[in-house]
C-alpha cells in the first residue's frame, strides 16, 4: 500500500511554491538538492491533506520497517490518514477456526428454531456461547476436519443446545435434538460428556445470573453423564 501511495503523489514545481515552502519541513533541505543523508535528490510532493514535503522524507516516513522505513500511514504534520493499511492475510488455521465458529453459531440457531426454542432466545444465545467457548478453549480443528468434515462440529452444537435447554428450564431430549439433524443420538451424548467435563469453563456466568442462577446450581439442573 505504501509503495502505491508514493507512486501516485503529485510533484510540485519549485516555481509555484512560496518562499517559506522551498525546503522540506522534515529534513530542512532545499527541494531540488541532494539530500545529505541519502544522496537522493529531494523533490517536493503534495500529500492528500495538501501539505508539501520532500519525496525521500515521506518515502522513509511511510515505507515499512522491512524496507528501512518508519511504517507510518499518517501525515507527519497534521496526522491525517494518508492510506488504509491492509490487514495481514489470515492464516489457514485462523481461517478454519473462524469457519467452524460460523458453523457452530448457525447450527445452534437452526436447531433452536427447529426445537421451538425461539420464544426463549436466551437459550439460543447460551448454546452459541457454550459451543464457541468450548471451541476457543479446546478447539475442534484436527485431521478429521482437513476435509471439512463437520459432523463433530454439529455434534458439539447439538450438545450445546441440549445443555443450554436444561440450564435455562426448557429442556429438550437428545432424541428430539438428534431427529433434527443427521447426527446419531449416541454421538451427541458423547459430545455432551465432553462439554460437561468443561462445564465450569464454558458456561457464561453472566447469562446464568440473568436467569437467577449461579455456577453452584449447574450440577443440579444438568443431566448426569453416567449413562452416556
Amino acid at each position: 500500500m505504501a509503495e502505491a501511495f508514493l507512486n501516485q503523489l503529485p510533484r510540485v514545481g519549485r516555481g509555484i511554491l512560496g518562499e517559506e515552502d522551498q525546503r522540506c519541513s522534515i529534513c530542512m533541505e532545499d527541494y531540488g538538492t541532494t539530500q545529505s543523508a541519502t544522496g537522493i535528490i529531494e523533490r517536493a510532493v503534495k500529500l492528500p491533506c495538501n501539505h508539501i514535503m520532500g519525496s525521500e522524507c515521506i518515502s522513509i516516513w511511510v515505507s515499512s520497517p522491512t524496507k528501512g522505513g518508519s511504517g507510518n500511514n499518517t501525515c507527519p504534520i497534521c496526522r491525517r490518514v494518508l492510506f488504509q493499511v491492509s490487514p495481514p492475510p489470515m492464516s489457514p488455521s485462523r481461517a478454519e477456526h473462524m469457519r467452524i465458529h460460523t458453523v457452530l453459531v448457525n447450527r445452534c440457531a437452526s436447531l433452536s428454531a427447529q426445537l421451538g426454542l425461539n420464544p426463549k432466545p436466551e437459550i439460543n444465545r447460551m448454546a452459541r456461547s457454550i459451543a464457541n467457548h468450548f471451541h476457543d478453549r479446546v478447539g475442534l480443528e484436527g485431521p478429521e476436519n482437513e476435509i471439512h468434515d463437520d459432523r463433530p462440529v454439529h455434534a458439539i452444537a447439538a450438545a450445546s443446545v441440549y445443555m443450554a435447554s436444561h440450564l435455562l428450564g426448557d429442556a429438550r431430549s437428545l432424541q428430539m435434538i438428534s431427529s433434527c439433524l443427521d447426527v446419531e443420538e449416541g454421538i451427541i451424548g458423547r459430545a455432551y460428556v465432553v462439554l460437561y467435563g468443561h462445564r465450569f469453563d464454558i458456561i457464561d456466568t453472566q447469562m446464568l445470573a440473568l436467569a437467577g442462577m449461579g455456577l453452584g446450581a449447574v450440577d443440579e439442573v444438568l443431566p448426569s453423564v453416567m449413562s452416556y
